[in-house]
């Protein structure tokens, strides 16, 4: 977790990886490690967090454009 700088952003990872790892147990099938499963499971759920990140950064500028253009829009009316 050491791509991760925020210690209670990894201690979330690492929590939310465990229940991903007890609920989905019953697909692991030996193949592989079960440290590269869960290594693995750990991995997607970061990138899938990263990407919600950013899609709520991005709805986020484009509510605050919208905003600010209401916000104009209504400001110009007035004078």
């Amino acid at each position: 977790m050491k791509v991760i700088l925020h210690p209670q952003n990894a201690e979330d990872l690492i929590q939310e990886t465990m229940m991903k790892c007890i609920e989905k147990i019953q697909l692991y099938n030996g193949e592989s490690k079960f440290f590269s499963w869960f290594i693995t499971i750990a991995t997607n759920l970061f990138i899938d967090q990263h990407r919600r990140k950013k899609q709520e950064k991005n709805w986020l500028g484009k509510e605050r454009a919208l905003r600010k253009m209401e916000w104009n829009a209504a400001n110009m009316n007035e004078k």
